[in-house]
């Protein structure tokens, strides 16, 4: 079998391997993926779509997508968590061939598909049924089948044929998360262009890109419309620092998430010239992503990756969340995403020089990763006036380690290694996180052995959330200035269904005590290695 059969099935292979070595297997939501499992749990018992104040995503591939396996199968969150795989290898696949359509050899393609469905980004993800691992398998997908429009010697049929087939995937992927229309927005923009002068693919690529604009705003239009559609989107704040600070947290954040293809990037030749220009731009971007109004130290952007782990402390579930990378790891992890800048940097000074001239000339799905990869930053920016997560940059990660990877070439063992560091770390931290999880159902179960309703449990986020939407089918949303309650757990206000009289907890807080009942104590596979879920009452 040659190389180019064989290493996307190592690539998805590799996205196979990493969710199951996580161990999801917990009858729980996942950060707000019960949301999403409500929704399509209703639709398959009603047949009627109803948001609920669970989603911002349009959500409606995911929500039918998910309702036709319920129908099959019935509904467990396991389901619906594994029914994201095949769309999780399917980005090793497509990342794979993208890359050899760029022009990088077949190893260094199969690096930037592992480096990608291993990322510490895309592994827990992989292990949900959120909706960023849909988008970015149908943002791949869309600039696959453009960039299969490019090649040399089609007719003028065949490339309105691959046309249409990219824009139907993006169109498709924006019916579940919105921003995919802009990789087949890309697609078409850049087809307008290169066939400026071709009246057949002319004609059918406006035609296209009218109907794709037409189409996302009639669906934007109708979600606006549909009853409790907002979700928790009415509590952000927006502000233009957010924005001038959002290209530092990106730039610093992708660079750590590609350091395994930095990591051997240097055979290139440069001068000390060329590394104090480049540490001249870092420290002086960094300086003002600082005055700017962010802290410096690792993390820069929050969600996924963070030193407890997956989830900010405090979020998932009360108490004090054990620190997984402590103050140390957090300025070592610094200093080196710095200094890989710094070295990126003069590398680049040194060995790029790129005209617009030069870009016209690439293959199509280096002008297509390239133009998406543009407009997609832009629009982040627009966005990040409210609020971005650091898993907003997922469909930026294939195309970043892409374009490192077309400038270092062949990858070393030193890319290897650092690969399957990040990996690891990956999957450890998704094992930990569901071993949690885990814990949190088991107290759950156990107060409920003994007669507890579940309204007067509190479990967390999932648990809370979860037991919400059974109860009343819908999120509650106060207004914007409701005065939390003392010690009140963040999602109280969101979730009336409950009145606590038992909470689960990483600690002792303030007004409460020590249940009863033994806390329930979990195996992890970053320190500290042996955690628990205490079990609180209120205190008298």
């Amino acid at each position: 079998m040659s190389r180019d059969r064989l290493f996307p099935i190592w690539a998805a292979a590799a996205a196979l391997l990493a969710v199951l070595a996580s161990a999801p297997f917990v009858e729980a939501g996942f950060n707000d993926d019960w949301g999403y499992a409500h929704i399509a749990l209703n639709l398959a018992k009603t047949g009627h779509f109803y948001y609920g104040n669970l989603s911002v995503p349009t959500l409606l591939f995911q929500a039918y997508w998910g309702s036709a396996l319920i129908h099959l199968f019935g509904f467990s969150f396991q389901l619906l968590r594994f029914s994201t795989l095949p769309f999780a290898m399917g980005c090793g696949v497509l990342c794979y061939r993208i890359a050899r359509m760029a022009g990088l050899p077949a190893p260094s393609a199969l690096f930037a598909s592992v480096a990608l469905v291993t990322s510490p980004l895309f592994t827990p993800l992989a292990a949900s049924f959120m909706t960023d691992v849909y988008g970015c398998f149908f943002t791949l997908l869309a600039i696959y089948l453009g960039a299969l429009a490019g090649r040399e010697s089609l007719t003028a049929r065949k490339i309105c044929l691959w046309l249409t087939a990219s824009t139907v995937a993006g169109y498709v992927g924006g019916l579940d998360r919105q921003l995919v229309y802009i990789a087949s927005g890309s697609v078409l923009l850049w087809a307008i262009w290169n066939w400026r002068r071709e009246g057949t693919i002319l004609i059918t690529a406006v035609g296209l890109l009218a109907a794709l604009c037409g189409g996302a705003l009639l669906v934007l239009q109708w979600q606006a419309q549909q009853p409790d559609a907002m979700g928790m989107k009415i509590y952000t704040v927006s502000t233009w620092r957010k924005a001038a600070i959002f290209p530092g947290q990106a730039i610093l954040t992708l660079a750590l998430l590609i350091l395994p293809a930095i990591a051997g990037f240097g055979k290139a030749r440069t001068t000390l010239r060329l590394y104090a220009i480049s540490s001249a731009s870092v420290a002086g971007g960094f300086t003002l992503y600082w005055r700017l109004g962010h802290h410096l130290l690792f993390p820069w952007m929050t969600n996924l990756i963070l030193p407890v782990g997956i989830l900010p402390p405090g979020i998932e579930m009360r108490g004090s969340r054990p620190v997984v990378l402590g103050q140390e790891a957090s300025i070592l992890i610094t200093v080196v995403v710095l200094a890989a800048l710094v070295h990126l940097g003069a590398m680049l000074l040194g060995s790029f020089r790129m005209r617009v001239g030069d870009f016209l000339q690439a293959p199509a799905a280096v002008q297509l990763i390239g133009l998406f990869g543009a407009a997609y930053f832009v629009t982040l920016v627009f966005i990040s006036r409210d609020e971005v997560f650091d898993r907003y940059l997922l469909p930026l990660l294939p195309i970043a380690l892409i374009a490192i990877l077309l400038l270092n070439r062949t990858p070393a063992l030193s890319n290897w290694i650092v690969l399957a560091i990040f990996a690891l770390y990956g999957v450890a931290t998704t094992h930990d996180y569901f071993s949690e999880l885990q814990a949190r159902v088991t107290a759950f179960q156990n107060l409920r052995a003994i007669g507890i309703e579940e309204r007067h449990i509190s479990g967390g986020v999932e648990l809370d959330g979860w037991t919400q939407a059974k109860l009343k089918g819908k999120m509650f949303l106060p207004p914007k200035d409701a005065i939390p309650g003392p010690n009140e757990y963040w999602l109280a206000r969101l979730t009336p269904a409950i009145d606590p009289h038992y909470m689960l907890s990483w600690s002792v807080e303030p007004g409460t005590a020590l249940a009863s009942l033994p806390a329930v104590s979990f195996v992890t596979w970053l320190p500290p290695f042996r955690r628990e879920v205490k079990i609180l009452v209120p205190e008298n």
